[in-house]
């Protein structure tokens, strides 16, 4: 299909570790109906954008996943895993060249659709501001919906506005509360990302770099932050269990009966 939006690129983090999916196989590479995770996410996002998307990966699994895409996607090796904003700047910038936009997404989320990442990218280009991300709010955190627990909570000033993002291990019980929730997919003008991503710090109880930061480094500028709602919080789901791979493998059953 033609892109719908021919100056972005759609970035797939998938260069994570796999420790709580107590397996030798690394996370992208268990199966859904039979497809490695990493293949729903890229074939959604080659429908979204009509566009090679770049795969950033670890070094070690760069080839058993280039057997598996061939020419698909363009390969980019995150030489430390030290977080998202860290994959974000392994990037090289040849492969942005032409690009105003960038959309980031994860390897472990195969349950995102082709239409909430066209969505996202329309309403990045429509607010006109260098940062847009979606939020999706669950019930609470109990039962199937434990699975969001560890997600990053999003902080909303009192007049409703987005303020924050605290990530899950540096939350207060009380932010821990909030239902409101970071699956962690943005679109950023990409002169704007690149001038900030050396401004990010590793003061965090991971001592990574997170891409979370850097809406509150926008915020604290006075600039718009964009917000998009995604309906089905399933679409935000990471599998980074064993637990949650049975999960997603029940609700995309569900989702090819309906």
């Amino acid at each position: 299909m033609a892109s719908l939006t021919p100056s972005s690129r759609i970035a797939i983090l998938a260069a994570g570790k796999s420790t709580r999916m107590r397996s030798p196989i690394p996370k992208i590479f268990h199966t859904l109906q039979g497809q490695p995770l990493v293949r729903y996410v890229v074939d959604a996002a080659r429908t979204a954008n009509g566009d090679r998307p770049i795969l950033v990966l670890s070094p070690e699994h760069r080839a058993a996943v280039e057997r598996i895409f061939g020419g698909e996607v363009a390969y980019v090796v995150q030489t430390e895993q030290r977080g998202t904003g860290h994959a974000v700047m392994s990037i090289p910038s040849e492969l942005l060249a032409g690009s105003q936009h960038l959309v980031v997404l994860y390897g472990d989320q195969p349950l995102l659709t082709s239409p909430t990442i066209r969505r996202l990218i329309e309403a990045h280009a429509a607010a006109h501001c260098p940062l847009t991300m979606m939020t999706t709010t669950v019930p609470s955190f109990e039962g199937q919906y434990e699975e969001f627990k560890t997600f990053g909570r999003v902080l909303r000033q009192a007049d409703g506005t987005l303020d924050r993002i605290v990530e899950y291990k540096d939350a207060s019980d009380g932010v821990k509360a909030v239902r409101e929730v970071n699956p962690g997919y943005y679109c950023f003008n990409i002169t704007w990302l690149y001038a900030h991503l050396p401004r990010l710090k590793d003061e965090n109880a991971q001592k990574e770099y997170y891409l979370t930061d850097l809406v509150g480094m926008a915020r604290r500028e006075g600039t718009t932050v964009a917000v998009v709602p995604i309906d089905e919080p399933w679409e935000g789901f990471g599998v980074n269990t064993p637990e949650a791979l049975v999960l997603a493998e029940q609700l995309l059953q569900k989702r090819m009966k309906t």
